[in-house]
């Protein structure tokens, strides 16, 4: 596998496989196989969360706070690379507006 994508949805609620990670992602996450699985761990976890989905990436929140939208299926998550020893997975490209759950 070139890649695997990390979702942000916290690692209890996660769907995704287990993965060894740099420290500072906390070393132990889970992840998934493209964009559009993550896409579809994190609207499983909005949904579950009391979000009311009123679009194919607009999420209301229980309270009526803003509206949260998704990056589009094809480039949601944080793309992760195989590191230089083959053991630990690294940011590929660009994570930066990946928010990752605690």
């Amino acid at each position: 596998m070139a890649y695997v994508v990390l979702c942000g949805t916290p690692d209890n609620e996660c769907s995704g496989g287990n993965m060894r990670t740099s420290n500072s992602y906390r070393g132990l996450r889970k992840a998934h196989g493209s964009h559009t699985e993550a896409f579809n761990c994190y609207k499983k976890y909005l949904l579950k969360q009391g979000y009311e989905q009123i679009g194919s990436r607009e999420f209301r929140p229980p309270d009526g706070g803003p509206i949260r939208v998704l990056t589009k299926k094809s480039r949601f998550g944080g793309k992760m690379r195989k590191g230089k020893l083959g053991e630990r997975w690294m940011p590929k490209d660009h994570t930066s507006g990946l928010i990752i759950s605690h």
